[in-house]
This record gives C-alpha cells, structure tokens and sequence, in this order.
C-alpha cells in the first residue's frame, strides 16, 4: 500500500461496504476503517431486515430515488450473489375512514415516484390474504420484501476485498486533519495513522462525531445527530401473517410506525416502538398503538423484548412532511441501508458538508446493490 491511499471509508456497515465494493471497481486503493470487531454490527444489524420499495418520501428527495432504485439493484444483487431473501409483500393497513383517506395519499405519493404495481385492497380482500389481520381497507406494496441482512454484507465485504480493498476492523478514527490536499487520520488515540485523497464519512450514528473532528460545527450545519432507540418485540404464539404488516404512518410522529415483520425463519416480530421522546426513557409497547389495532387478540398481550436498535431522531419526520426538514440532496438518515448501493450509482452527491470532500462530482460509480 502507498503512504497516500486514494480513498478511506469511515464505517463498515452496509453502506460503507456498498460504497467499498463499488470503488474497489475503478482500480482505486480503497481502505475501510471499522472501530468494532467485526462488520455491521450496529445499525446495519438491527433492524427489520425489510427491502423497501420507496412509497413515502417526496418525489424530489434523494432517498426516494435511491431507495426505488436500490429495491431493484438489491433484488439482483441477492439473486446473483446467493444471498437469502423473499419477495413477500407487504401491506399498509387503515383501520378509520381518515386513514382510508390517507392511503389515497401514499398510493399517489408512491406512484409519483415510480413504484410500480400497487394496489388498494377492501376490508374483505384484506381478510382473504391475512385472516388474523383487521383492517377498513390497504395498500398493497408486492416489491417489498425481506433479506438477511449479515449475508448481503459479507457478500459486499468479499466482493471488495476480492478487487484489493482493504477492510480493517478494531480501527476508530480518533483525530482527522486536512492540509488542503491530503487527509491525515489519527486511528486508537495514535496508535497508527493513514493518509487519504479522498474521505467517506459512513459511520451511522458516529457521523456526527467523525465530521466534527473534520472541524465541521455540526450545530451550525444541522449534523448533530440524536440518537433514538427502538425496540423490537416477539409475541407467542405469533399471528399467521404472508405478508409485512404497517400502519398508516402517524402525523408529527417519528418513523412509519410500530409494524409486524417476517424474517426468513419465518418468526413474527413487532418493532420499533421508537417514542418521540427518547432522551434516557423507558420504551414500553403500547397495547393499542398500531399496527395491534390491526392485530385483535394482541390487544391484551405484553409482548417480550425481542431486540433493540437505533437510529438519529433528529431530522426523522412524518414522510409526508419530511420536505421541511432536510434538503433534497443532504443526504439520508433512513433508510439507509435501504439505499446503500444505489447512493453509489450514477453521480455522486456531496451531503452539503463544508470542507469535508465526499467524492469529486464528476465520478461516476456503478453498484448493484440497495435497498435494505
């Protein structure tokens, strides 16, 4: 290896390796740095594991691009690649007359953005495809899917350390500096240190962080990020369900929702709770926030803790309002692994970050993965 590599990622999780295997392409020396042990072990392993198809986002946003894109490329990339994963569809359910109307909303949302192939469904067709589910009404979404999240990333590790990136785990990035050509990165308190052309800030809930030893003031920005937790819960016996489960997302609320999910062991799991107020409170699963309504006999149940994530609270919004809080092209919070190859095709966006260089604008980066 030079003493100058050409580019350096930040993160080993699922964009971080996706950004990695795309540019170890282009016959670059491509080094990622991972302060755990091992890849993805944070964000990127704790979720729900679901392959979106890009319905809520405004039609300008860049996620929303990314992430109808990324369902296509991440689809063929698991077929490819062998990586498990089901095409199950899911469903939207309402369960009032206003979130009836809503649905008419999403659908003409998600149709403006280019997915394909949606579909209003009535109480009595609802029941048909999910007997144990109660609904007015949904919206059926038949691209979406799940995936196994560890094995879409060990394929994209693999396929980057087979074009000579260098992936090292054990390696947090305590000190960055910048001489106007070259960046210099202290990593263990000065236990060794690289040099780089070109930086890639993908360290999840540690970007903030990362981009303020770059001297970025991320108050000034916007950058600081505010992590929330969210827990995932397991009931049993679990409901017979085909399909994803989510409720109409909940105005002023953050996220889309507590929703029921498969995974490919084909176990029920109901998450994340993710209350608004997440600074040091105690999470409880409400027995009537949705999508239980749209669950009967779960209404009495207190489900057990199954898992428990996190993601930035801090600019997450009600899709439909997200356009008042972040700008088209700064970027994503969620869903980011949902969009993690397809943020390295075509022309790459700079996240509106001063000084710290992303990638030049005239770079053209070709992956094939995405939409987790």
């Amino acid at each position: 290896m030079s003493d100058v590599v050409d580019i350096t990622i930040i993160g080993a999780g699922v964009v971080g390796l996706a950004i990695a295997e795309a540019l170890a392409q282009q016959n670059l020396q491509v080094v990622v740095l991972e302060k755990n042990d091992s890849f993805g072990q944070e964000t990127s392993s704790r979720n729900s594991e679901v392959i979106h198809a890009g319905i809520y986002y405004p039609k300008a946003f860049l996620k929303s691009r990314l992430c109808l894109e990324g369902n296509r490329l991440l689809y063929a990339w698991c077929e490819q690649h062998d990586v498990p994963h089901r095409r199950i569809g899911k469903l939207i359910v309402a369960t009032s007359e206003e979130e009836c109307a809503d649905l008419e909303r999403i659908k003409t949302t998600a149709q403006d953005n280019g997915v394909e192939n949606l579909r209003l469904l009535g109480q009595a067709e609802v029941k048909t495809q999910e007997p144990d589910v109660f609904a007015m009404a949904a919206l059926f979404s038949p691209n979406t899917g799940i995936v196994d999240s560890h094995r879409l990333m060990k394929t994209l590790l693999i396929g980057a350390e087979a074009k000579g990136a260098i992936i090292t785990c054990r390696s947090e990035v305590t000190a960055v500096r910048f001489d106007g050509a070259v960046w210099d990165l202290e990593m263990n308190r000065g236990a060794y240190r690289i040099r780089t052309k070109k930086l890639i800030n993908s360290a999840g809930l540690h970007a903030d962080r990362i981009a303020a030893l770059a001297g970025i003031d991320i108050d000034a920005a916007g950058y600081r990020l505010k992590p929330c937790k969210g827990n995932y819960f397991s009931v049993s016996p679990s409901p017979k369900i085909r399909h994803l489960v989510y409720p109409v997302p909940v105005k002023n609320n953050v996220g889309l929702g507590i929703h029921a999910t498969l995974d490919l062991a084909g176990r029920v799991r109901f998450g994340p709770d993710r209350p608004v107020s997440a600074f040091g409170s105690t999470f409880r699963l409400r027995r009537r926030r949705r999508p239980e309504t749209g669950f009967p006999r779960l209404r009495q149940q207190v489900p057990p803790r199954h898992i428990a994530g996190c993601t930035d609270a801090g600019h997450e919004r009600h899709p439909a309002e997200d356009s008042g809080t972040r700008r088209p092209d700064e970027g994503f919070h969620y869903p980011g692994g949902k969009c993690a190859g397809a943020a390295g095709t075509g022309q790459p966006h700079r996240r509106g970050i001063p000084r710290l260089d992303i990638l030049p604008g005239d770079w053209k980066i070709h992956n094939r993965i995405g939409s987790l």
